[in-house]
């Protein structure tokens, strides 16, 4: 995927993020003044937001606390994407991207979620809400920072969930396979039990009862591969057979409701 771009620069960063024109220094959120959930994740709802800022660190999922990367989306269609030795970048999005942004902003509530390596301020005037949502579209924010700051992307790494279901009919000629990526989207597709590319799919996101069981497994359970699909878990707990079986209760699940409802 390329992304146009338009003149980089260098900027000695005052801030990650500034949201006044009349200043660019942002005082960040104290945690201390924040309510922090099970995860570690504090979290504000109070007040609406101007923006989609990020802030985190330039290689996702490393130990540093500086926040020295950032990206800013606007409501316009422009990206601002800051990296940690100051170069500054403004993007315009294109046209994909741009539509998923503003269905987001439509589907989910405003919220602001802090860790120790990362910030996220999201806008949004939905009513879809939740620790889970968060988590979610945190992996969502990690993943345009890095698309937009190389200019590459990788769909295989932002899976964290591909499960084979078996034959759709009889005949055998197309199984059902469920895709889904970190971000809370998924796809129920058919593909030749042979193998080879897709037939047919129908996407749409899950569920938030949905999300929020995927979201368990995600955060408790080691990762899990087995012939017939695998489960991305950054947890230690060992899956058992009464888990599996759940998890392939939960595929099922998943991949009917999807291709019975969902847009093509």
């Amino acid at each position: 995927m390329v992304y146009p771009m338009r003149r980089t620069w260098m900027l000695p960063l005052l801030c990650f993020v500034a949201w006044s024109s009349a200043a660019c220094v942002v005082q960040p959120i104290q945690p201390a003044h924040l309510p922090a959930n099970e995860a570690g994740i504090v979290g504000v709802t109070s007040a609406p937001l101007a923006g989609f800022s990020y802030a985190g660190p330039a290689a996702p999922g490393s130990d540093d606390a500086s926040k020295c990367a950032s990206l800013l989306l606007a409501s316009g269609g422009e990206a601002t994407v800051s990296d940690c030795t100051g170069n500054v970048t403004t993007i315009d999005l294109d046209e994909s991207l741009l539509a998923r942004w503003s269905q987001m902003q439509e589907r989910f509530a405003a919220f602001v979620v802090e860790t120790p390596t990362e910030r996220l301020a999201f806008t949004g005037t939905g009513a879809i809400a939740g620790d889970a949502w968060q988590r979610a579209l945190l992996a969502w924010a990690r993943t345009q920072y890095a698309v937009l700051s190389s200019g590459k992307v990788s769909a295989a790494g932002n899976t964290v969930l591909a499960w084979d279901l078996g034959p759709l009919d009889d005949a055998q000629s197309s199984c059902m396979h469920l895709t889904v990526l970190a971000w809370g989207e998924a796809y129920a597709e058919t593909r030749p039990c042979t193998g080879g590319d897709v037939q047919a799919l129908k996407t749409g996101w899950l569920e938030t009862a949905e999300l929020e069981q995927l979201d368990a497994w995600l955060t408790s359970y080691a990762p899990l591969n087995t012939p017939d699909g695998y489960v991305a878990g950054a947890g230690v707990q060992t899956t058992r057979a009464g888990d599996l079986a759940a998890i392939e209760a939960w595929v099922a699940s998943v991949w009917h409701r999807l291709w019975i409802s969902g847009p093509p």
